[in-house]
């Protein structure tokens, strides 16, 4: 995961054991024992990754969760294999637990996407740089490629405020801003709609 002129003096082991404690770390620690700016393009994109996901529910940690992201997949395979129900380690998975993941990571998806076009209107880093920074914040993970402090007010606004919403969790701010409506027990007519 490292460029080799960050390991290339260590043994093996020192090696393996720093590269191991980097790719845990975008979880949701947030240590460094690396210089990230030295990294390769592939080994940042590995961390961004990585920090989106996250850790497991319950846990300290940020981003999707790790379950999510496995619901999400099994989701998807059963898809491709037109099974209707998802069942994992022998048992029937709720069908709104499918829902509730896509939903979760369609927010994500969608609040990046915002905060990185609004930075790269208004800031002059990279594009790299920035993803970096909106993912780190949104998965409260911490690490940073260094210009966290060189952003404009408006930009540390926008990544506080995402800082918060990965803490408090996007499904849970939602719920919490929407008015509940009584839906009327009417049965709509089901439309097919090409995807793919």
């Amino acid at each position: 995961m490292e460029s080799g002129i960050l390991t290339g003096g260590l043994p093996d082991v020192n090696r393996i054991v720093s590269s191991l404690f980097l790719s845990v770390n975008p979880r949701t620690s947030g240590f460094t024992t690396v210089d990230l700016n030295r990294l390769s393009e592939g080994s940042i994109f590995l961390i961004i990754v990585l920090m989106f996901i996250g850790g497991s529910p319950g846990s300290t940690s940020g981003g999707i969760k790790t379950t999510t992201f496995a619901i999400l997949l099994l989701n998807s395979l059963n898809s491709f294999r037109k099974k209707h129900s998802m069942v994992v380690f022998k048992k029937k998975l709720d069908e709104r637990t499918a829902k509730r993941a896509s939903a979760i990571v369609t927010m994500y998806m969608i609040a990046i996407f915002i905060a990185t076009i609004l930075l790269s209107a208004i800031e002059p880093y990279s594009l790299k740089e920035i993803i970096f920074e909106v993912v780190s914040a949104i998965g409260t993970v911490g690490l940073s490629l260094g210009i966290t402090t060189e952003l404009s007010l408006v930009g540390k606004i926008i990544i506080i405020t995402l800082m918060i919403t990965g803490r408090v969790g996007l499904i849970t701010l939602l719920l919490a801003l929407s008015k509940k409506r009584i839906e009327p027990p009417i049965e709509r007519p089901v439309e097919k709609v090409l995807i793919g």
